[in-house]
């Protein structure tokens, strides 16, 4: 509503421990899982939200992927901003 932008993406983080040698293992697996979101001013509040989460159940299949190699295969201009 701020910035006027309706599609939007923002990162969540995962634990990065799927793999069971690793639940063991001391130390910070985090990786982040980027989660795309088009907001359109006709759907509910309500109806953004059960899409949210139809959205993040199916992105935690590829919560292994490195993040820094999605950027790199992507080669999207990096914005700290």
């Amino acid at each position: 509503r701020y910035t006027g932008q309706n599609d939007i993406i923002l990162g969540t983080p995962i634990a990065g421990r799927q793999h069971p040698d690793l639940e063991n293992q001391l130390g910070l697996f985090l990786n982040t899982l980027a989660i795309r979101t088009c907001l359109d001013e006709k759907h509910s509040f309500s109806d953004i939200v059960l899409k949210q989460k139809e959205i993040l159940s199916n992105a935690y299949q590829y919560q292994d992927y490195p993040f820094d190699e999605l950027v790199t295969k992507l080669n999207l201009k990096k914005d700290t901003s």
